[in-house]
């Protein structure tokens, strides 16, 4: 019985530590913003983003309303990237 505790640990603190964690940060015409860590949809406010810095393998797509709903703005992206300005409400990480 021991070693079934013992062995669920385990798989527990694997799959910890393999979560991917994705912070992005936006910096727009106003100021500049770090949002996400997990993968997820994730509100913002950030007039004019131009730029996003993220580590290597962490992608994401924004949209123009709230909830990582309605229109998608641009493409999606992965790692750090330069576009035209865009004014998004919502990000999606992954």
């Amino acid at each position: 019985m021991k070693f079934q505790y013992i062995f669920l640990l385990i798989i527990v603190f694997l799959t910890y530590v393999q979560a991917k964690s994705c912070p992005i940060q936006i910096t727009g015409s106003k100021w500049a913003s770090t949002t996400g860590g997990n993968p997820g949809c994730y509100g913002l406010n950030v007039p004019g983003a131009y730029k996003v810095a993220t580590p290597p393998g962490c992608c994401y797509q924004f949209f123009d309303d709230f909830g990582c709903k309605g229109k998608r703005l641009g493409v999606v992206h992965c790692g750090n990237s330069n576009f035209p300005p865009i004014s998004p409400k919502s990000v999606t990480i992954w």
